[in-house]
């Protein structure tokens, strides 16, 4: 039997760690804030540094000179599973990109920009 990597590390699990992010303000009417796919990429980094290694691919972002990241691979897999709703405990919605240039992320020093497109994939836990 095949063992995806998505399975072989645990991706579900640790995103879901990720998303436990509580609101600043505690039972906010909003509920629990969504994280894009490159902040879950840079928590996973940060939080299981291990896996991201092992995994062996960049974060993501503008400039990196590759077509495939972990942001990218994040994003696509938590997509899928969520459309064959084989995730039923996190929802993804789009952040259209009109009227914004460029989002910047840092990770402890290290700032990037994202791709120019036209939606941001995003995710939240809930239930």
């Amino acid at each position: 039997m095949i063992i995806s990597q998505w399975e072989r590390f645990g991706f579900e699990d640790k995103i879901r760690q990720i998303l436990d992010i509580q609101p600043y303000e505690g039972e906010h009417h909003f509920g629990r804030p969504f994280l894009t796919a490159y902040q879950i990429a840079i928590q996973l980094k940060n939080m299981f540094h291990e896996v991201y290694s092992r995994f062996n691919e960049p974060l993501g972002g503008k400039g990196t000179g590759v077509h495939h990241s972990l942001s990218q691979y994040i994003a696509r897999n938590l997509s899928q599973r969520i459309k064959n709703k084989s995730i039923t405990h996190i929802e993804g919605r789009f952040l259209y990109m009109g009227n914004i240039q460029t989002i910047k992320y840092s990770d402890f020093g290290e700032i990037f920009d994202s791709f120019q497109i036209t939606y941001l994939s995003m995710f939240r836990r809930f239930g």
